[in-house]
């Protein structure tokens, strides 16, 4: 009962992000928020009020509690800011939590807003990508919310409020600043960076090639960091975590003929997506889009990479999202065929994996059902 109803909620959640996606891309642009209040009432009511989601969700009740307590924590300044006041309001730990995914999704909206034509696609397609990690990443994406409000306004030439909440984004994360100037430099930079055929051939020598070995080399990143509470972990063993031996989670490297495979549809995105930012002055997503497929090559296995590569999903979702239309408008072809069917494929597999139940049925819980102990929950997360 409990998976057939987790399955039932995620499908539903789908069915309504699909569904007023095409409303909004097909209603005037003064119909976009009110079109969006029930797509963001259902992602914080089904993703927000899960009871234990994940392993991170588990931890982050203790530090809660420490709040109700009048304790203090190690955290970034505005982390710990805004949940002692859900402290001092004595909200309930769900509520802060779905609060969070609240936030997370009306960031997307906010950003999906300037593409408003392909939101049927894209809302979904971001949401598939990012909800899984989100449930457990719950302050990386806090972080995250902010930049991604920060990137909008950035574009649209509010300066000063794009710096203001890149600078939550970090008082909330400490990590997210090492992706910042890569966001702003290609924000700023109007051309393609490479063509599809060097793009892709980048994304071949990058999956077959890479040794994580390499990013050892790249430890000295941390002792700019040195100071920060929370980067301590990482900076202590900073070879350890950029190579994987450090990391928390016992994720294995994928095969090279597997990565290769799953590389396919980003590659037709590269090559479609290449015609359409041209088309409608995409150049910089086009950009952003080919560094989260880099990362994406290079983060299987890898857990911090993992964290950074999330961050440019987005980017990669709009240029597919583009791409699609685009292939649905052009004469049916072999090869635009193959490429459409390559291009859906790729979603409806996040689709399944969005909605496929958990391992146990305690991780598949909302806070209407036994509120389970978080500290049991995190050893039966350990032993899978």
């Amino acid at each position: 009962m409990i998976e057939f109803r987790y399955i039932l909620f995620h499908l539903l959640l789908a069915i309504i992000l699909l569904y007023y996606g095409k409303q909004i891309s097909h209603k005037s642009i003064n119909s976009y928020w009110k079109l969006s209040f029930i797509p963001i009432l259902a992602f914080t009511i089904e993703e927000g009020l899960r009871w234990g989601r994940n392993i991170d969700w588990c931890i982050y009740y203790n530090v809660y509690n420490d709040y109700l307590h009048g304790f203090s924590s190690n955290h970034e300044v505005l982390f710990q800011a805004i949940w002692r006041l859900y402290a001092f309001l004595n909200f309930p730990y769900p509520i802060v939590i779905a609060s969070c995914s609240c936030f997370l999704i009306f960031a997307i909206f906010y950003f999906t807003k300037t593409y408003k034509s392909v939101t049927y696609i894209l809302i979904p397609f971001i949401v598939f990508n990012c909800a899984g990690t989100a449930t457990n990443l719950i302050r990386w994406y806090m972080g995250f919310s902010f930049l991604l409000i920060a990137i909008r306004l950035y574009q649209e030439e509010k300066r000063t409020l794009a710096i203001l909440l890149t600078i939550c984004s970090a008082c909330t994360h400490i990590g997210i600043i090492i992706a910042v100037p890569i966001f702003y430099a290609l924000l700023t930079y109007n051309k393609v960076l490479l063509k599809p055929f060097a793009a892709i051939v980048i994304s071949i020598l990058l999956s077959v090639l890479f040794d994580p070995a390499i990013m050892g080399k790249f430890s000295f990143v941390f002792d700019f960091f040195k100071g920060f509470d929370r980067f301590d972990t990482y900076a202590n063993d900073a070879t350890g975590w950029l190579t994987g031996e450090g990391q928390n989670s016992t994720s294995e490297r994928r095969s090279t003929i597997s990565l290769l495979i799953a590389n396919v549809p980003l590659w037709a995105y590269i090559l479609v997506g290449y015609k359409v930012s041209l088309n409608l002055n995409l150049a910089k997503v086009y950009n952003l889009m080919l560094v989260g497929i880099y990362l994406k090559n290079t983060a299987s296995g890898l857990e911090l990479m993992g964290r950074y590569s999330y961050l440019f999903e987005p980017f990669i979702c709009v240029i597919a999202s583009y791409s699609i239309l685009y292939l649905i408008k052009q004469r049916r072809t072999f090869t635009n065929t193959i490429l459409l069917l390559v291009s859906i494929t790729y979603i409806l597999r996040k689709l399944y994996v969005f909605c496929a139940p958990m391992v146990h049925d305690d991780f598949m819980h909302y806070v209407w059902d036994e509120q389970l102990n978080p500290y049991s929950l995190i050893n039966l997360y350990h032993s899978f």
